[in-house]
């Protein structure tokens, strides 16, 4: 092999490889800004091949295999990283312990994390808006999945914008760069979709998507079923994500630990109405 082709592939594998780099350290870095609590308590729920893990205090939650292998940062402790926003007349808050000095401030429980007909139900209030976050474990297709839900009631005498910010970080088996398609493609860059313009699903890789058969995917459904398409999702990197309140500039930079950001946007809630904003994350395969 001449010196120039050398060169090449060793450029390409340094590609291919450098997201591996300093991964050990990754994972307290990530936890350091998330605390836990003092008892780290936890509500676990398995169905069938998934489990959830769930923070017992502020509901953060992650979602794994029932064998162990992550599919959300995290996994199986529970809360870490993946979190929520709630938006309520340009107040945000979020589903933390605390703000770690880079968080909105937390959102008041009202119903710790509690098992109720078959999903993991917590609920919050903010300005007399009152959220709940629901999951449920179900399938779509062969696929096992769990419906992310977030259900928004106005209980005040006045109309409000109300919106929610979901975060998810992603990581599939023990890859936290876990690479990303869609019906669109695969792309190694941060991507932003914007409604009606929304993928219909979204895949998460273990190793990439042209690995063996027998690997890990995660799979997010955002159109069709239960689900209600967000108005913006965003591919792209924890870092550069993880401590968005509510609106994020594009970078269009590469991700080297892959997250994904859903916003549904703020809109006019009237006087005891609801609205409801959905999303499918779970356990995928090769064909949707």
């Amino acid at each position: 092999m001449r010196r120039s082709q050398k060169i090449g592939v060793a450029l390409i594998l340094l590609v291919l490889f450098l997201p591996v780099i300093g991964l050990a350290q990754t994972p307290a870095r990530k936890l350091a800004m998330y605390p836990s609590g003092e008892d780290g308590s936890r509500l676990l729920y398995t169905s069938g091949d998934l489990r959830i893990a769930v923070n017992n205090t502020d509901g953060r939650f992650t979602i794994g295999t029932s064998l162990g292998k992550s599919l959300l940062f995290g996994f199986p402790n529970e809360g870490a990283t993946s979190h929520a926003h709630f938006f309520v007349n340009d107040s945000i808050w979020g589903t933390y312990l605390n703000d770690g000095g880079m968080h909105p401030t937390p959102a008041p429980v009202t119903l710790n994390p509690m098992i109720s007909s078959g999903s993991i139900v917590s609920r919050y209030i903010v300005d007399g808006i009152e959220f709940t976050q629901r999951l449920t474990p179900t399938y779509w297709g062969d696929n096992p999945t769990v419906l992310i839900e977030y259900t928004a009631v106005n209980t005040t005498s006045l109309t409000k914008q109300v919106g929610v910010l979901l975060f998810l970080d992603t990581m599939i088996g023990d890859n936290d760069y876990a690479p990303i398609a869609t019906e669109y493609g695969y792309f190694a860059v941060e991507r932003e979709f914007i409604s009606p313009d929304i993928p219909t699903y979204w895949q998460a890789f273990e190793s990439s998507p042209w690995q063996p058969p027998d690997s890990l995917i995660g799979g997010g459904v955002l159109v069709g079923g239960s689900a209600v398409p967000p108005d913006r999702v965003v591919f792209g990197d924890f870092w550069s994500m993880h401590n968005v309140r509510w609106n994020y500039t594009l970078t269009g930079e590469p991700y080297s630990d892959s997250a994904v950001l859903f916003r549904w946007d703020a809109g006019s809630l009237a006087p005891g109405a609801s609205r409801r904003m959905a999303t499918y994350y779970g356990q995928g395969s090769a064909i949707i």
